[in-house]
C-alpha cells in the first residue's frame, strides 16, 4: 500500500468553515505516519472581514503562536510548517504578504477563489454576474493565478483546476485556460497541486458540484510536464485520517504527472 506522508495544505476552525483544535490535526498526522504537515488556513488579512471564508484579524497572534507552540512542542516526531493560503489580489495585499514572509510565516500558497474590486470594493466569486460569459470569467481567473505565479511569493498553487466548479463541461475554452495553467507553472518553476480535499467523496468525483481533480485538466497537466504536489485541503482532523495514498498516487501515475512529495522551505518565522 502507498502512502501519503505530508500535506502542506491545511484549514483550522479561524476560517469560519473548517473543524476541530489545531493539535487534533498534528495528532491525525502522528496516527497516519506523516513527516509534514503544514497549516495554510485562509489568509487573514488585516483591514478586511469575511465571515465563514477567513479568519478575522484579532485572530492572526493567536494562529501564529498556536502553530509555532505545536511545532516545537512536536518537533522531534513531524515537520510542522506556519502558512497561508492566499489569492492573489495584485499590489493591495503585496506588501502585506511579504512581511509575512520575512516575518512571520514559512510559506504562501495560491488558492484564487475571488478578486477585489467593482464599485464596492469587496470580495467576489470569479461565477458571480461581473463578466459577461463564463469564458471571460475563467479567462479572468487564470489571468490572477498567472499573475501570482509571477509574484514569486507562494511555494505552489493550489486547485488549479478550481474554475471547473463552476464553468461546466470540459470544451475548447476549458483546455486553452489549462494550457495557460499548465505552461506558466512550468515558466515559473513553481507546483500545482492536486487537490484531494473531496477524498472522502471520491465517489463524486467529476460530477456536478465535485469537479476536482478535473481528469482532463490534469491530462494536460502531464503533457505540459510541470511540476505537481497532493494537497489534502483539510478542513477536519478526520480529512487526515481518511485519505487513500494509493488512491492519490495512482491518479499522479494516470497522468503521467511530474510528481514531487517536498517543498523546499527555509524557516523565516
Amino acid at each position: 500500500m502507498s502512502k501519503l506522508t505530508y500535506t502542506y495544505h491545511s484549514h483550522t476552525k479561524r476560517c469560519g468553515h473548517a473543524h476541530g483544535e489545531d493539535e487534533e490535526y498534528v495528532l491525525a498526522a502522528l496516527e497516519m505516519g506523516f513527516k509534514v504537515l503544514g497549516f495554510s488556513d485562509h489568509i487573514i488579512l488585516p483591514d478586511r472581514r469575511a465571515p465563514k471564508m477567513r479568519g478575522n484579524p484579532e485572530l492572526l497572534s493567536d494562529y501564529f503562536a498556536s502553530v509555532r507552540h505545536l511545532e516545537e512542542k512536536y518537533k522531534d516526531l513531524i515537520q510542522i510548517h506556519l502558512g497561508f493560503e492566499a489569492e492573489w489580489f495584485g499590489k493591495e495585499y503585496e506588501d502585506y504578504y511579504r512581511w509575512l514572509l520575512n516575518n512571520r510565516l514559512d510559506y504562501l500558497i495560491l488558492g484564487q477563489h475571488c478578486w477585489i474590486g467593482g464599485e464596492d470594493n469587496d470580495f467576489h466569486w470569479y461565477s458571480n454576474p461581473w463578466y459577461p460569459t463564463k469564458q471571460k470569467a475563467i479567462n479572468a481567473y487564470a489571468d490572477d493565478l498567472i499573475a501570482g505565479m509571477k509574484s514569486g511569493l507562494f511555494a505552489y498553487v493550489c486547485h488549479p483546476d478550481l474554475y471547473m466548479l463552476w464553468y461546466g463541461p470540459w470544451d475548447e475554452e476549458a483546455e486553452k485556460v489549462a494550457y495557460r495553467i499548465a505552461k506558466a507553472a512550468k515558466a515559473c518553476n513553481i507546483p500545482l497541486e492536486v487537490n484531494m480535499g473531496r477524498s472522502h467523496e471520491r465517489p463524486h468525483i467529476g460530477k456536478r458540484g465535485y469537479p476536482y481533480p478535473n481528469d482532463a485538466f490534469w491530462n494536460v497537466v502531464g503533457e505540459v510536464g510541470c511540476q505537481v504536489i497532493i494537497g489534502l485541503d483539510s478542513h477536519n482532523p478526520l480529512h487526515i485520517l481518511d485519505n487513500d495514498g494509493d488512491y492519490f498516487l495512482n491518479f499522479v501515475r494516470r497522468h503521467n504527472l511530474n510528481y514531487i512529495d517536498r517543498l523546499q522551505i527555509k524557516k523565516k518565522g
